[in-house]
């Protein structure tokens, strides 16, 4: 099937529908549609939100910039723009794998084979997201250690979809669930850009309300061509939620975004804009179907980006029947603010904070910042200020937040300093729950697992009080430079943490303890486990019976006089066969790059040389072999060669959980 992106140019022929079929039916990596121009959405002009809608544009010397989009009923929604056209989509090769960082790039998340027989039951059932977005996101996303893993699932269902009222539907538990629990986890239907492209051509004497009505009719043709290319089901599924935007100029498809969508967060920005212009917004099948309310029993986490998958947790206990919600807004807010800004939602809160939010308002105003213990302040005073806001928070049901998650952690270092080994006991066990309710991609994860297991060790072994006091100390210690950006997270857990346990006997381990002799093409890779806090190792090529099994203690791209020197603080001279050659071996790895990304353009022939090399010279262990297959597997889908795309596609599935660095959670 051709690749092709798409222009918003004059020149050229529009695809008709049977040419976006054909083109689009083969949902690879590497077969990418482009859509459109650079959008211009970080330009800081006039703010248009506060003006009279029928304001026209000519009157604004500045020009447009930020305006929000009418909801509800608009007067005239559809004919306000009668005559105007927006620009016609058309269909271009696209020849080249990677893309500019600007780039406007369709594509399909992760890759999806022609034949979807290809693939697994469980790859399957996770299925695909469709996507526009900026090659920097593809690339980024594409390029996360351990993507794409399967989605975590609990093991039994323990929710359903069902009627909720006015609320129409929602989801319900189907039994008990505990707090911290997973609930769901899903990966999107689809994920867009948050904000309209600005670039559309509009008359000079179009109102605002008529510029934002072309925008969003533009905006509609290029979902359109988007929501084409899913799978039936998935599109199916995308087109039976919900849309509150139906009277509003919105279109099918871009309503149900805005009435669905869920931010994406901030690791990736849409063509480097700030704030909302460089935020995304996904939809999903199951949780654009959660509900709201200001007093949420339930929670999600960022996108997980090894599965690319988002997880609901239960923030508290939920009963047998009860339904689940989540809440779209700032919750912290008082009823005022929020009843405004859940209006484009088209949702009138009636949960027990909206009811009474006098007394709501006037306790959730009680509600401060956390900040983490500190030596200038009594241990006793922010211990006492600590379980205030956790009992006010847990008053008003706001355990979703995460200042819930962080005082509970602050306490448990509190403890550990003052010595208190009963509350420290109790409260790391909070800790550990409240630990998966964290961002899993974030450091605060990180202070959960430091304090958890910290807490574990002075269980297990006797310590007097003024170690005790020391160990706190330092644990706060390790947690402010890793969040400061002075100390690597995984560095750093290894160094305070870098023990593990068989019944009361501590152990400890360290990349020097391991038994393996480090070697210059090692046959093997180290990694380190966060959620069973373990050391692995994974096998980079075949062992066979008998072999040495083989780790590198030394940089592996430098010269072979340079790795010596690396390796004489650990007491020996490595005799393997990349040393015993030393020049040879030197110039056959000078040619290796240290890394194949969208600046270095290499022909398949060239990438295939590189992958001869790196395994002549046994460096499976570096980060480029992983780079070398995954271009290589892209360039035989652009030759259309299925059999040698699927042979390095499975290479690369078979290598990936050698790169989540410890993260995954085999």
């Amino acid at each position: 099937m051709k690749r092709g992106f798409l222009k918003n140019a004059n020149k050229g022929k529009s695809a008709s529908r049977s040419q976006t079929e054909t083109e689009t039916v083969v949902q690879t990596s590497s077969q990418l549609q482009k859509v459109g121009p650079a959008w211009e959405t970080n330009v800081q002009r006039r703010d248009l939100s506060a003006m009279d809608r029928n304001t026209k544009m000519v009157d604004i010397p500045d020009g447009p910039s930020h305006f929000n989009l009418s909801y509800g009923v608009v007067e005239g929604a559809g004919k306000l723009v009668e005559g105007f056209t927006p620009p016609p989509l058309q269909i271009e090769q696209a020849k080249e794998v990677d893309h500019p960082d600007y780039q406007t790039v369709v594509t399909t998340i992760p890759i999806l084979y022609q034949d979807i027989t290809m693939h697994s039951d469980a790859e399957r059932r996770d299925s695909w997201c469709d996507a526009i977005l900026d090659g920097a996101t593809k690339r980024h996303i594409f390029s996360y250690p351990g993507f794409p893993q399967l989605v975590p699932r609990p093991p039994t269902a323990v929710h359903r979809i069902g009627p909720a009222g006015a609320k129409g539907l929602g989801v319900f538990a189907t039994r008990n669930i505990k707090e911290g629990d997973l609930i769901l986890a899903e990966r999107p239907l689809i994920m867009t850009p948050l904000c309209l492209p600005s670039d559309v051509p509009v008359p000079k004497d179009f109102t605002i309300e008529q510029m934002s009505q072309a925008r969003m009719m533009a905006w509609e043709e290029h979902l359109k061509f988007l929501v084409d290319r899913m799978l039936p089901e998935r599109r199916a599924a995308l087109m039976a939620l919900a849309n509150g935007h139906e009277h509003d100029g919105s279109g099918p498809i871009f309503g149900r975004i805005r009435t669905n969508g869920i931010g994406g967060g901030s690791k990736w920005k849409w063509k480097g804009g700030q704030g909302r212009n460089g935020r995304y917004t996904l939809v999903y099948d199951e949780i654009s179907r959660l509900n709201h309310s200001c007093r949420p029993n339930a929670t999600h986490n960022d996108v997980d980006e090894a599965s690319f998958s988002k997880s609901v947790v239960a923030a508290r206990d939920i009963a047998a029947g009860e339904e689940i919600f989540i809440s779209y807004i700032d919750s912290r807010k008082p009823y005022a603010e929020r009843k405004k800004k859940l209006a484009p939602y088209g949702v009138d809160c009636t949960c027990a904070a909206c009811a009474d939010h006098t007394a709501s308002d006037a306790r959730r105003a009680k509600i401060v910042p956390y900040v983490g213990p500190s030596t200038a302040e009594l241990v006793a005073s922010q211990i006492n200020r600590y379980l205030t806001q956790i009992a006010i928070l847990e008053e008003e049901g706001l355990e979703s937040l995460s200042e819930y998650v962080h005082f509970h952690l602050g306490l448990v270092a509190l403890y550990m300093g003052s010595g208190d080994r009963a509350k420290v006991a109790k409260y790391s066990k909070r800790t550990e729950v409240l630990s998966k309710r964290l961002d899993n991609n974030g450091t605060d994860q990180d202070m959960a697992l430091l304090l958890s297991m910290m807490s574990n060790l002075l269980r297990m072994i006797d310590i007097g009080f003024s170690k005790l006091l020391l160990l706190g100390t330092f644990t706060f210690v390790i947690y402010y430079l890793m969040k400061r950006g002075f100390l690597d997270s995984e560095k750093a857990k290894k160094a305070a943490l870098g023990v593990g346990a068989t019944g009361k006997r501590v152990v400890k381990i360290s990349h020097q303890a391991l038994e393996e002799k480090g070697v210059c093409s090692p046959n093997a890779q180290y990694s380190f486990n966060r959620p069973t806090f373990s050391a692995r190792l994974r096998a980079v090529r075949h062992i066979k019976a008998g072999e040495e099994i083989t780790i590198t203690y030394a940089n592996l791209d430098v010269p072979c006089a340079q790795r010596q020197k690396e390796l004489a603080p650990y007491g020996f001279t490595c005799t393997c066969a990349a040393c015993k050659e030393g020049a040879a071996s030197d110039a056959r790895r000078a040619k290796i790059p240290s890394a194949i990304d969208v600046g270095t353009k290499l022909s398949l022939p060239e990438l295939l040389e590189v992958m001869t090399l790196i395994e002549r010279e046994g460096l499976e262990d570096m980060p480029v072999y992983l780079d070398a297959m995954m271009r290589i597997t892209e360039a035989y889908q652009v030759q259309k060669d299925w059999s040698k795309c699927a042979l390095y596609a499975k290479k690369v599935q078979a290598f990936l959980p050698m790169e989540t660095d410890g993260d995954d959670d085999e």
